[in-house]
């Protein structure tokens, strides 16, 4: 994950919400505010996710649950047309 617009030399916590499971990782701002973290294993290319930023100095960031790609969306079960 990356993330931008943070104070430079800001501590950030990062924290992964996916698949029932929470992963934390840290990260240091610099001197842009940038930052990037790696997760450890999968997400799956179906996963819904949330990912939350909190830098030490009161900078906040959050990625909301990512869309489901067109091959994740299951069909509706309605009727079909010919």
């Amino acid at each position: 994950m990356r993330g931008s617009g943070f104070e430079a030399g800001e501590r950030v916590q990062v924290l992964l919400a996916a698949n029932g499971r929470q992963q934390w990782e840290s990260a240091v701002a610099g001197g842009a505010g940038r930052f990037t973290v790696a997760f450890r294993g999968p997400l799956g290319a179906c996963a819904r996710y949330t990912v939350h930023a909190f830098g030490s100095k009161g900078s906040r960031a959050r990625v909301l649950q990512r869309r489901a790609l067109p091959d994740c969306v299951s069909p509706s079960g309605g009727s079909t047309h010919t």
